[in-house]
């Protein structure tokens, strides 16, 4: 059964390790939040890291589009609880936003929230029907693949890679030093790991996939 916000049928919220993973399926025509409470408890939760999921992306240049309700009512919770990045899918292809804050890029990385969009599992891609927005920061349509979030040390990277393990795009936020914004380029091993994404995972690469690295890593 499902309420205005989300479905009582969602896996149950648990913490391991760092993480407090919690799948609620939020409908983009939720009704207004009052900005003291919040129908999903772990984004109140004091985990160091913050991540929410779910389908309907708030920020898409894709066939789909932004959904504007789910950013008016949900935004300014992510914003006030410190949520670190907000996976979705929806449209097929891949996309991750500048940090963003209300309806603008943010003065400063640390200042707002990354947005992505990962629909390139397998379904069929679909085209971007206009030219890349300003706050985009990368987007692709012709490449297959999957991310990977890898937690360590205080940083988090998001990886976004292809079926043969290449990485087109990359977003690493740190905690270590939220006052500056460095380049991180760390190949440790994880000790926290997970995947996403939100379509079909047949691999069918009978596009056009990106063979050459594309690699953009901010840290924040």
């Amino acid at each position: 059964m499902c309420a205005p916000w989300g479905c009582t049928a969602s896996p149950p919220a648990r913490r391991t390790a760092s993480w407090h993973p919690s799948a609620p399926l939020l409908h983009p025509s939720a009704p207004a939040l009052s900005l003291n409470t919040s129908p999903i408890p772990p984004i109140r939760s004091t985990a160091p890291w913050k991540v929410a999921f779910f389908h309907h992306p708030p920020w898409s240049s894709g066939e789909h589009g932004s959904q504007l309700a789910v950013r008016r009512e949900f935004g300014p919770l992510f914003e006030r609880y410190g949520v670190d990045l907000v996976l979705t899918g929806h449209d097929h292809n891949y996309e991750r936003s500048k940090p963003m804050r209300g309806s603008e890029v943010a003065s400063a990385p640390t200042q707002g929230v990354s947005y992505l969009v990962v629909g390139s599992g397998g379904a069929a891609l679909r085209a971007f029907p206009e030219s890349q927005p300003t706050w985009a920061a990368y987007r692709n349509n012709t490449a297959y693949g999957y991310l990977d979030v890898v937690v360590e040390n205080g940083a988090l990277r998001a990886r976004f890679l292809n079926p043969g393990g290449v990485v087109l795009d990359s977003l690493t936020l740190s905690k270590m030093d939220r006052s500056a914004a460095t380049i991180s380029g760390s190949s440790r091993r994880a000790t926290n790991n997970a995947r996403a994404s939100w379509s079909d995972m047949d691999w069918n690469t009978s596009g056009s996939p990106i063979t050459a690295p594309i690699r953009a890593v901010i840290s924040a």
